[in-house]
């Protein structure tokens, strides 16, 4: 998601000479990609201890722009004000750019600040997941992770996994905050998001684990409906997260319905299904959310032999996320335990 600095806004721009053939960087590194003594791997050794002090400026850097701010940077990083500060002003006199405009009130990325976002944050987080999957590999993963969930979560694998994952990983700490209302990954501070229905364009990364299959419920003889177009005179108990149209299927047809307005409109699941079980109206759950209902007859099942379209499931983490090791680790426990599931799952980019 754009930081509130914008550092995603625009299209990326070419880089600028002073930060791509630095003059500075020129001398320093001459001698050694010159000597002709040492084979490449000691070079690229050597290249990579005078560039360490240049990635943590440049890793800092990109807290900077991600979070607004320096504090929120530091929070992130474990580090005080004053180093951010440091390293921030080192980097832009090395650069002879302006990175950031400060104020009293807030920090923002000027044109060459996003310029540089653009092309280092990437290949920073390359790096970074790299080395960390190195390590992962010789030891015990150890970290919490932050992880944004649905008010419910309609497949309940899932969560059964995250119980054993956090079993069987005794140095991994997952820390759950449940929401019926979608959270911003970096403003609120998660590693993973576990999200319902179309994502946002946005530089994330995603990947689809389920597709939840939906029931238009109504609690017993409230309705006596034998068509979709019959739907639109019917009240509703609507969940504001849902549209407004339903979308349902039969072999070969297909039809859309407009949901009457009016009547009963909440923002949480569970309080639509007891309006709906209390005769306020009908409503759409996922079927893990109403099976029980259903079998105890608190709900019946609404023009059973027609479909409501399915709602995806993914899991989505920023591309930049300094816990992509641990993510990466949880997501393969998952689909491993969800690996009986028909659809297969994939992995993208929105950009």
């Amino acid at each position: 998601m754009p930081s509130q600095c914008e550092a995603h806004d625009g299209p990326v721009r070419a880089r600028s000479e002073k930060y791509t053939h630095s003059s500075i960087e020129k001398d320093r590194l001459a001698p050694i990609l010159k000597d002709d003594n040492m084979d490449l791997s000691t070079n690229i050794i050597r290249y990579f201890r005078i560039m360490n002090k240049d990635l943590n400026a440049i890793s800092i850097f990109v807290a900077v722009a991600e979070t607004g701010g320096f504090s929120k940077a530091a929070k992130r990083l474990g580090l005080t004000n004053s180093v951010i500060s440091h390293h921030i002003s080192k980097l832009e006199e090395k650069l002879e750019v302006t990175l950031f405009y400060r104020s009293t009130r807030k920090v923002s990325l000027s044109d060459q600040g996003r310029d540089f976002y653009s092309a280092v944050a990437e290949p920073l987080a390359t790096i970074e997941n790299a080395l960390a999957d190195l390590v992962a590999n010789k030891i015990s993963p150890t970290g919490t992770l932050n992880i944004a969930m649905p008010a419910f979560m309609p497949e309940p694998k899932i969560e059964k996994l995250l119980w054993q994952f956090a079993a069987q990983h005794a140095g991994i700490n997952l820390d759950l905050s449940y929401s019926d209302h979608r959270q911003e990954l970096i403003d609120n501070g998660f590693d993973l998001a576990f999200r319902l229905g179309s994502l946002e364009s946005s530089s994330i990364k995603a990947r689809k684990l389920a597709d939840i299959k939906l029931k238009l419920v109504g609690a017993p003889n409230l309705f006596q409906i034998s068509a979709p177009r019959e739907l639109e005179k019917c009240r509703f108990v609507q969940l504001k997260q849902l549209s407004d149209t339903l979308h349902l299927s039969q072999r070969d047809k297909s039809t859309t319905v407009n949901i009457n307005e009016g009547g009963i409109r909440v923002d949480n699941i569970y309080a639509a299904r007891e309006a709906a079980i209390e005769g306020h109206g009908l409503t759409i759950l996922p079927l893990g959310m109403c099976q029980s209902a259903i079998g105890a007859n608190k709900l019946v099942d609404i023009l059973p032999e027609w479909k409501l379209n399915t709602i995806p499931l993914y899991a989505v983490w920023h591309n930049t996320a300094r816990r992509n090791s641990l993510i990466r680790k949880l997501l393969s426990f998952i689909e491993s335990g969800m690996s009986n599931d028909t659809q297969p799952n994939s992995e993208s980019e929105h950009h």
